[in-house]
C-alpha cells in the first residue's frame, strides 16, 4: 500500500508541473507552431497534458522492447 500511495501522490506531481510548463502559450513559443494548430489538436492544456504522458509511456515502452531483444528476451 506504501508503495502506491506513494506512486499516486509522485504522479499527481508529475501532472501538475507539466500541466503547469505545458501552457497554449509556452508551448507556442519553444514549437514554433500557430496558436490555431496547437489548439485545434488539444483543445485544453490538460489535453496536451494527457498526450504528453501518453507519447511519454509510449516511448518508454519501445524502448523496452528494443532493449529486451537486444538482449534475446
Amino acid at each position: 500500500m506504501g508503495r502506491a500511495v506513494i506512486l499516486d501522490a509522485a504522479r499527481e506531481r508529475l501532472v501538475t508541473r507539466v500541466l503547469v510548463a505545458a501552457t497554449t502559450a509556452a508551448v507556442i513559443e519553444s514549437s514554433g507552431q500557430s496558436h490555431m494548430e496547437i489548439v485545434r489538436r488539444w483543445p485544453s492544456e490538460e489535453a496536451l497534458a494527457d498526450d504528453i504522458l501518453d507519447y511519454e509511456c509510449t516511448a518508454l515502452v519501445r524502448h523496452i522492447r528494443r532493449r529486451a531483444r537486444e538482449y534475446g528476451l
